[in-house]
């Protein structure tokens, strides 16, 4: 016992080890101007986790509060209307990649999925199984939760970018988006890449390595160069102090991170740390693949199948030519489509 690391063999409830828990939380000083800085994840940790008391005041007591953008800035009708598209997707992708993509998100329709672009698609791709974990908890995502603490004390809010910056970046990379669904699934890079971000949410982790791939074409404009773009925003808010900065916990990490940049600003950074059980997120437990489908036998019974729904569906009568395809070739390629995709689920 006498040799046990500090904290060693004490539980905290339920059984869980408590430990020294680095978190995604650092002061800001400079000329005595002291800011808070919080890396959010937008799904899995719930805010209390990752901004327990003390600092959980920090919120409300702050001059001014940054997120990212206004999460409440569209209903959800205007949401759906920026996501949705009149290009399938299924006719962007191979047969096999749109296979793989709607039974990995059986939560969504394959119709609904189908008129996502690729953007959406693959944003929703990584996180699908955190969403519905969240929504069953009720639990708000952690940039929206900072926002509504703000708004419910009085706090001026102010963000970075709008969602209209984010989602015109986003759209630009639809091309990037589908050959990451064409390519070959890595179970084991998938496992890995879902084990860092588990620790960088939940345990503090700071292997941004782990997590980022440099060669990705995507990582430079959604990473680094927003990183420095938010720089001329919020150096001077941190200049005056009593900022409370919120934003995406990759955002801070790295020689390009948002920590890297402040501190050659000439602020003093200090991360907190808190002593209590370290927990692992559901979110991001790591799934076995889905089985491989047999796309031969997938072939054969889409063969007899699609003949009796074409007659029933594409007649002059049937509900698809009269209500959504009029054009006969097209009714029959929609139902041929879909009708495979229902099979292979």
């Amino acid at each position: 016992i006498g040799c046990a690391p500090k904290g060693a063999g004490v539980s905290g409830a339920g059984g869980a080890p408590v430990a020294a828990r680095p978190l995604n939380v650092w002061d800001v000083e400079k000329d005595g101007k002291r800011s808070l800085l919080l890396g959010t994840c937008h799904l899995g940790a719930t805010l209390d986790y990752a901004l327990p008391k003390p600092d959980s005041s920090a919120i409300e007591a702050a001059r001014v509060v940054y997120t990212e953008a206004d999460l409440g800035s569209m209903s959800g009708i205007e949401a759906l209307g920026q996501m949705w598209s009149s290009e399938r997707l299924s006719r962007r992708l191979s047969p096999g990649a749109w296979s793989r993509v709607a039974r990995a998100m059986p939560e969504l329709p394959a119709t609904i999925l189908d008129h996502f672009p690729p953007w959406v698609v693959g944003t929703l791709g990584g996180m699908h199984g955190a969403l519905g974990a969240q929504a069953k908890d009720g639990a708000l995502p952690m940039d929206l939760e900072v926002q509504r603490r703000a708004e419910s004390r009085g706090v001026p809010v102010r963000h970075v970018e709008t969602l209209e910056m984010q989602i015109g970046l986003l759209s630009g990379f639809d091309e990037a988006f589908i050959a990451a669904m064409e390519a070959t699934p890595d179970p084991a890079a998938a496992a890995r890449a879902q084990v860092a971000l588990d620790d960088l949410c939940m345990a503090g982790g700071s292997d941004l390595a782990a997590l980022i791939d440099p060669a990705d074409p995507t990582t430079e404009p959604l990473l680094f160069a927003r990183n420095e773009a938010w720089m001329p925003v919020l150096v001077p808010e941190l200049e005056q102090g009593g900022a409370f900065v919120a934003v995406g916990a990759a955002h801070m990490l790295g020689e390009r991170g948002l920590l890297a940049l402040i501190k050659a600003q000439g602020f003093v950074v200090t991360r907190h740390s808190t002593t209590q059980p370290r927990k692992a997120s559901a979110a991001f437990a790591v799934e076995a693949p889905p089985a491989e489908v047999d796309e031969g036998r997938v072939a054969q019974f889409t063969s007899t199948l699609v003949p009796l729904l074409v007659g029933q569906l594409c007649g002059e009568s049937g509900i698809v030519r009269t209500c959504f395809v009029p054009e006969a070739d097209a009714c029959e390629a929609r139902v041929t489509t879909d009708a495979a995709l229902c099979v292979s689920q």
